[in-house]
């Protein structure tokens, strides 16, 4: 592995989500994340650096320049093309047989897929197709070359395209505009916790009798099918409003932006933004001593 390589591995560590959860669950005690801050030391890229906090935000600013990868994007998506603290931001959302980055709710749903530098789209159609299934609002966050190949594509019009430029700004090429020809309320009661469908079936009209539970999937699909998508949607977007981070915005928001999208995955409680607090405070030659 060549130095540049050992870098981007260290530095994309620092940033993930199963670095930040040994850190919550273990705070200065997290054997995996002080392995990788060790690993960072090692690189290079800790030279100078006087606590964790400060070492995050080096690594951001060296992915950001060497190695664009998915961290880099969806910190960019977080801050500066959707609000997450005006709204409900949910990472990860299944839609059909895809999964869509940040599904994003308000009054609609807006569903935000991410192509890095570094990422295969040979599916990226496909997945778009699935995301308009869930959501009246599909936006693109690429390069420059994939945002070019989705604008020439006809059926792709209503997608929001918006690519990263070499400093780090988003450029928007065009915002995504509401299209709900494709709802399919199959797809989305598919996409809902149990407790979640069974309220926007009852909100709709369509109460679920007392099943045997290996029942009440399929009689709830079925009544799905039913309802006008669009109706469905709405329903649905309002229970999803419901979904809020079990810390709380605020908490989060006081958090390294670098940070801020495995964050919002992980969902930790206040104790573990707490521990994790605590783990960045270090200073990083104590950690590697």
């Amino acid at each position: 592995m060549s130095a540049v390589e050992s870098q981007a591995a260290a530095a994309s560590a620092l940033l993930s989500a199963p670095v930040l959860r040994s850190a919550m669950r273990d705070g200065p005690a997290s054997k995996l994340a002080n392995r990788t801050i060790s690993s960072l030391v090692e690189s290079g890229l800790a030279v100078g650096a006087p606590t964790v906090r400060t070492l995050i935000w080096r690594c951001d600013r060296w992915l950001s320049r060497h190695y664009r990868n998915d961290l880099v994007y969806r910190r960019a998506v977080l801050g500066q093309m959707i609000p997450w603290s005006d709204g409900i931001l949910l990472p990860e959302f299944r839609a059909g047989r895809s999964i869509v980055d940040f599904l994003a709710v308000s009054g609609s749903l807006h569903a935000v897929e991410i192509k890095s530098d570094l990422d295969n789209t040979s599916r990226l159609d496909s997945q778009l197709n699935d995301y308009r299934r869930i959501a009246p609002y599909v936006s693109v966050m690429a390069s420059k070359r994939v945002v070019e190949r989705v604008h020439a594509i006809p059926e792709f019009q209503s997608i929001g395209l918006h690519w990263l430029d070499v400093n780090g700004r988003v450029v928007t090429v065009r915002e995504a505009s509401f299209s709900s020809e494709l709802l399919d309320s199959e797809v989305l009661m598919r996409s809902l916790r149990r407790a979640e469908y069974l309220r926007v079936l009852s909100a709709l009209g369509s109460t679920v009798p007392d099943l045997p539970n290996t029942r009440v999937f399929s009689y709830a699909l079925a009544a799905s099918r039913n309802l006008d998508p669009l109706v469905f949607h709405n329903a649905v977007a309002e229970q999803l409003r419901g979904r809020k981070p079990r810390a709380g915005r605020s908490l989060i928001a006081r958090l390294p932006e670098p940070v801020r999208p495995a964050v919002l995955k992980l969902d930790p409680t206040k104790q573990q933004i707490s521990s994790l607090q605590d783990w960045m405070n270090q200073e990083v030659a104590n950690v590697h001593a």
